[in-house]
């Protein structure tokens, strides 16, 4: 009872450390130093190692790895959002490891050498379903067609309110028009990941419809996952109304897909809802 009370008094010091610190260094715009980078992170590694004392060799693993993880932040820098990212798949297969290593010493080398089997198929690249993915948000918009065709027409503007997930990337871009052809270039940056360009060029025409194709793509964003087609369809569904429908068309390009598959519809369906806002609603 009194080791889970102290786990407890432990959990929440730590979130309230990193809820004040993040608090603090936003407030001193100093999200992009090492103060964010190293300290923050160095704070909370300190709070699990002088504050758990795990006797299981399940709590040992983990609370190694969760130093690791933190740890880890003082030379991946903004790369560690990737890290944060994939750490429940550490956590779990940790746990499976320990676990088949508890039956191999009850049941014999044989036993752990079939359970690791499971584990390859966990990361092996080509084992975890198709890489390609689609998604789509639809969202009604108050302007007519004509007025939608005419802000996707012009140069793309991304002014408006971002998500959460999309706040720390940046976007300038070139280009319009909407005839077969035409290019828009957009450069996204990450913080701490680098910059590179995204090369867009209109593939399809028709009424109340234009697809982009992905001709380039040396952005950060394409470690995750490599667009090759942004569909947009919009038509009139009231007076003064219409709907745009935003669909992404890409190939994932981390694995395992059950696990990171989920993780990147989620943030394209962000993505293309917030290219509804920021591109396809008139100002």
């Amino acid at each position: 009872m009194e080791s889970g009370k102290h786990r407890g008094v432990v959990a929440i010091a730590a979130l309230a450390a990193f809820t004040l610190g993040f608090e603090l260094l936003k407030t001193g715009s100093l999200m992009e130093t090492s103060a964010f980078y190293v300290g923050l992170p160095a704070l909370l590694a300190v709070l699990v190692v002088a504050g758990t004392s795990p006797q299981s060799a399940t709590g040992i693993v983990l609370k190694t790895l969760t130093v690791a993880i933190l740890l880890s932040t003082f030379v991946l820098h903004a790369c560690v959002v990737c890290m944060v990212i994939a750490a429940p798949l550490f956590f779990a297969v940790a746990i499976v490891v320990v676990a088949l290593a508890r039956l191999a010493t009850r049941a014999g080398r044989v036993l752990f050498s079939i359970g690791l089997v499971p584990l390859v198929f966990l990361a092996a690249p080509g084992l975890d379903g198709s890489p390609h993915e689609r998604v789509a948000v639809t969202r009604i918009v108050a302007a007519r067609p004509a007025a939608v065709a005419a802000a996707l027409a012009g140069p793309p503007r991304f002014d408006r309110r971002r998500p959460l997930l999309l706040h720390r990337v940046g976007y300038t871009a070139t280009g319009s028009g909407l005839a077969l052809g035409d290019v828009r270039r957009i450069r996204i940056s990450v913080p701490g990941e680098g910059t590179g360009m995204l090369v867009l060029v209109v593939a399809r025409r028709a009424p109340g419809l234009v697809v982009f194709a992905a001709r380039a793509d040396s952005s950060p964003v394409a470690e995750w996952l490599a667009l090759r087609w942004t569909t947009v369809r919009w038509r009139s569904v009231s007076r003064g109304r219409t709907s745009v429908r935003w669909e992404l068309s890409f190939e994932r390009r981390v694995s395992p897909g059950w696990y990171f598959g989920p993780l990147l519809r989620y943030q394209a369906r962000l993505a293309a809802g917030f290219l509804v806002d920021t591109i396809a609603t008139p100002r």
